[in-house]
């Protein structure tokens, strides 16, 4: 992680993904795409956040 190169912290991160995955859960798809694009700043390799964003 190059926390340098992002605006969200950590803890920031932690809570898109979590509130990422509970959108997808609940059917809000584009707001589950936005939130994990947001994630991808602070983790750009995150391989799973784009599989996830690509499932939304």
């Amino acid at each position: 992680m190059n926390k340098s190169s992002s605006s969200l912290s950590r803890s920031q991160f932690v809570e898109r993904v979590r509130h990422s995955n509970q959108a997808c859960q609940q059917g809000d798809f584009s707001l589950a795409i936005q939130l994990y694009s947001e994630a991808l700043t602070f983790h750009p390799h995150n391989y799973i956040l784009y599989s996830n964003r690509s499932a939304a």
